[in-house]
């Protein structure tokens, strides 16, 4: 303040800006580890906490990425989650508001699509030489074994390994074609 005689006295006021209260994200998402966009329900919204996606079998891992919609917000859980077939990929991303005082659980649910792979890795018989050679595209195949065997040892290892494969058929061999 300047007096009409000149005299300058100055007031200081501090202003002190409160830290946000924002525990929201701007954004998440999900993409696989070449980087493509993964695409889960329901479409984000910040105030919805809850989602799911079901991925196809051939991703086993993903990035998730959560960005607050505060930049001074925390984001706290892994950035990388490896999807468990069998059991699922539950995934929670937890906002802290900057000045503490609330927090956010996002949760992501993560499936991965069962395989449809009925192929075959390895096929053969212990107790002789499969003909033709094994292809994963033969699936017909024949084998001679001597006259003493009666039970053979049939091995299938699918290629993949959730896949189970069942052998019928090679017990109690009679002569000739069995």
């Amino acid at each position: 303040v300047t007096s009409e005689a000149g005299e300058v006295r100055e007031y200081h006021v501090k202003v002190t800006r409160a830290k946000s209260s924002d525990s929201t994200l701007k954004s998440l998402t999900l993409t696989d580890m070449s980087g493509n966009i993964l695409e889960y329900e329901p479409t984000f919204d910040p105030a919805t906490t809850e989602y799911s996606i079901t991925v196809p079998n051939e991703i086993a891992e993903g990035i998730v990425n959560a960005v607050p919609t505060n930049n001074g917000a925390t984001v706290t859980g892994p950035d990388t989650y490896e999807f468990n077939i069998e059991l699922g990929t539950h995934v929670d991303i937890v906002v802290t508001a900057e000045d503490g005082s609330s927090s956010a659980t996002y949760t992501l649910d993560i499936a991965r699509q069962k395989s449809g792979n009925t192929n075959l890795a390895q096929l053969y018989v212990e107790e002789g030489v499969i003909s033709p050679s094994f292809n994963t595209n033969v699936k017909a195949y024949t084998v001679s074994v001597p006259y003493e065997i009666t039970d053979a040892t049939v091995v299938a290892i699918p290629e993949d390994s959730t896949a189970r494969a069942t052998i019928t058929g090679n017990t109690n061999l009679q002569v000739g074609q069995n």
